[in-house]
């Protein structure tokens, strides 16, 4: 059976958002149902279905403190002897980067309202490409890796489980940029997809969705 007829299998979309959501669904399987939430509503439907039953299940599972060694080892880890000097590795200096750019965002206007939503855009190896702050009805937008690619534009969009992807503008490939937030238009789930110059001409995406991200509150 061709794989884009197996995906529109209702109890294979049942299994594979159960999988997704529990964290057990891996590699490129995993791969392939995020990009399935952007295309196949019946995909992002599945998901709410499991995050509605699943999630309650967690306030039943009671708190475990972890073995002393377990803290022994992590500290063994985060502080090493003093007399060695390791390198901070990439992923340190990036999330600093991460940090000090939602830090200021937050606090670069003493009147704006509590509680903005922000999301770092990753790519390979967790390595942070934009970092992404809603406030009411924008949405700013920072480039902070290498993502020039002069005969392509990396578009954003809004996943909703009950509609199509809505898309949200193009993505700075250097410095910042301010988007529209949809009003009346409610989701976290953001996917970027590799579009021509100009952004895609149906309004859908067009060409392979390359990352994934969420809103939170900060």
């Amino acid at each position: 059976m061709p794989a884009n007829q197996r995906y529109r299998n209702p109890e294979l979309i049942q299994l594979l958002a159960g999988h997704y959501f529990l964290g057990t669904l891996r590699g490129r399987a995993r791969d392939r149902f995020e990009t399935l939430l952007v295309s196949e509503k019946g995909a992002r439907q599945a998901l709410v279905y499991w995050e509605q039953r699943l999630a309650p299940c967690y306030e039943l599972v009671p708190e475990l403190s972890p073995p002393e060694r377990v803290w022994q080892r992590l500290q063994r880890q985060i502080a090493p002897a003093a007399n060695s000097a390791p390198r901070p590795s990439w992923w340190m200096a990036a999330a600093a980067i991460v940090l000090a750019v939602l830090l200021t965002w937050q606090w670069a206007k003493p009147g704006a309202p509590l509680s903005p939503q922000v999301a770092v855009i990753q790519g390979g190896q967790s390595q942070p490409l934009w970092a992404v702050k809603r406030q009411g009805q924008q949405l700013q937008v920072k480039a902070l890796g290498e993502v020039a690619n002069p005969d392509k534009d990396y578009q954003l969009w809004l996943v909703s489980s009950t509609s199509g992807p809505l898309s949200l503008g193009l993505l700075p490939q250097a410095g910042s940029r301010t988007l529209a937030w949809p009003s009346s238009y409610s989701g976290k789930q953001l996917a970027v997809s590799l579009e021509p110059v100009g952004g895609s001409p149906t309004g859908q995406p067009t060409g392979p969705v390359l990352y994934l991200s969420q809103l939170v509150v900060l």
